[in-house]
Order: C-alpha cells, then sequence, then structure tokens
C-alpha cells in the first residue's frame, strides 16, 4: 500500500511538475537566456583562478534551483516569506534582500556541489549513462 501511495504522489507531481514547466511561457525563454549567458561566460578569457572556477561551477545549479517553477513558489512565499516583510516601509529591506541573495547562493551551491560529488559519478558509471552516451555519439558522426 505504501509503494501504492509513494507512485501515486511521485506522479501526480512529476506530472504537475512537467505541466507547469510546459505551459509556463516564460519557463523556456528563461532557460534559454541563461544558457546564453553561461555560454558568453564559458569563452571569455579572464584566466584561470581555482577559487572563481570554484564558484562558477554551481551558478547553473544556483540558478535553476532559485527561479524554476518547481521550487520558485516554495522557496519565495514558504521558506523565506518574501510576501511578508517585502514592504516599502521596512527598514531591514536592503539586509534581509543581501542576506536572501548569500543564503540561496550559499545553499544552492553545496547542493550542487553534493550532486557532483555523490550523484554523477554514480550516474557516469551507470550501464544507462553508458548507453545514452553511445547513442548520442553515433548521432554525430
Amino acid at each position: 500500500v505504501c509503494l501504492v501511495g509513494i507512485y501515486a504522489f511521485t506522479q501526480g507531481f512529476l506530472q504537475k511538475q512537467a505541466l507547469r514547466f510546459l505551459f509556463d511561457f516564460k519557463t523556456i525563454p528563461n532557460f534559454l537566456i541563461c544558457l546564453c549567458v553561461f555560454y558568453f561566460f564559458l569563452h571569455i578569457d579572464i584566466g584561470s583562478l581555482s577559487w572563481i572556477n570554484s564558484i562558477a561551477k554551481g551558478t547553473l545549479a544556483v540558478y535553476l534551483i532559485h527561479q524554476h517553477c518547481a521550487f520558485k513558489d516554495y522557496l519565495w512565499h514558504d521558506i523565506f516569506h518574501c510576501n511578508l516583510w517585502i514592504k516599502t516601509d521596512n527598514e531591514y529591506f536592503p539586509l534581509q534582500t543581501l542576506f536572501l541573495v548569500f543564503s540561496i547562493f550559499i545553499v544552492a551551491s553545496i547542493i550542487d556541489f553534493l550532486r557532483r560529488l555523490v550523484i554523477e559519478p554514480i550516474w557516469t558509471k551507470s550501464k544507462l549513462f553508458s548507453l545514452l552516451d553511445r547513442k548520442i555519439e553515433k548521432l554525430y558522426k
């Protein structure tokens, strides 16, 4: 019974997120703009500074986490309660905004670091990854 409930929840959740992604007219243009910005910075020759490279590795994940339709409402309304403290008469607004930006960047960077450390090695060693990699390589030959 528990597995049926988990399956029903994930199917409903995943279907809802897919529909939100497909029908929100801003999603695909935002993602394409994001890719263009990262492609631009990828081709800029600023040298090689290890601390900049380590910070830059997680910036796409930071963008995707804080702006993706699956997380956006939850993050802004349920976690940070932005609708309560964004007021014109709030004297702490600049400090709260600065804290918000830094906290989202740090937490999302940590999540991406853990993804690269734990999930990515498992995924790249999987048989499914090897199969998909061979199929994609055949397409480009």
